[in-house]
């Protein structure tokens, strides 16, 4: 690799690893001058990383003020969850169907490092999050590979690159009325277990069953989250005494 593009590569990468752990934000601008001083490198790398952001999702061109950090999908989040759920059961069954017996231990691997990233310590906080969502991106990226269908593995993946930034939210921290991020993880990894069983066995029925099931788990814990109410502790009565001495 040559030496530019290894710069356009790495400045790539930091520029990802930024937007996906939000040190960026939805709905930044940011330009070549700037992002040059941040990373210390020079302009044409830093346009040929936002260039295959753009294509990523990552980064929106305007027309005005050039690059901007592309906002989450809040707008359109029952059309995403729609889309992840048939395409993680899709990616599951196939895989399931057509995966080659080299694959399994890279699966297994993938799965592994997923279940101890989750299970490190401080597990539950913001930045960690990052990281466990990005394991578990990697882990069905492995499964999609298995599938042996590139169409609808690059289907899949921008899928999954486009909602990184949310799907780290299940990990972030825990609700109120809900299981503790702990707890879920416990889930999620039983279930994963349990799909990368049928995996194994080629049950492609049983592997795209449970795949529907991760996806009611994320489904009910983002809906916990929507529902959580932050200041129902918060008291904004005031005092009727007061009232009638400040309009004295």
């Amino acid at each position: 690799m040559s030496q530019g593009k290894k710069a356009s590569s790495d400045v790539y990468d930091r520029l990802r690893t930024d937007i996906l752990r939000m040190h960026l934000m939805p709905g930044d601008y940011v330009d070549e001058a700037s992002l040059g001083e941040r990373y210390g490198i020079s302009r044409t790398p830093i346009r040929e990383a936002l260039i295959r952001l753009s294509a990523d999702g990552l980064i929106t061109f305007g027309e005005k003020r050039g690059a901007r950090i592309s906002f989450l999908l809040l707008p359109d989040l029952p059309r995403y969850m729609e889309a992840l759920d048939l395409h993680r059961r899709t990616a599951c069954r196939l895989a399931a169907m057509r995966r080659h017996d080299p694959e399994i231990p890279l699966i297994a691997a993938s799965l592994e490092a997923f279940k101890a990233q989750g299970s490190a310590e401080g597990v539950g906080n913001d930045d960690m999050s990052a990281a466990v969502a990005d394991r578990e991106m990697k882990l069905y990226e492995q499964i999609s590979d298995a599938g042996h269908n590139a169409y609808m593995a690059d289907g899949f993946g921008k899928v999954l690159l486009v909602g990184l930034r949310m799907m780290r939210l299940p990990y972030a921290y825990s609700p109120r009325n809900g299981l503790t991020v702990k707890e879920y993880l416990q889930r999620v990894f039983e279930a994963h277990d349990t799909l990368f069983q049928a995996i194994s066995d080629r049950d492609g029925e049983r592997a795209e069953r449970v795949a529907g099931a991760l996806h009611s788990l994320l489904v009910k814990r983002l809906r916990e989250f929507n529902e959580e109410n932050l200041l129902s502790d918060v008291s904004v009565s005031v005092k009727q005494e007061s009232i009638q001495s400040e309009s004295e």
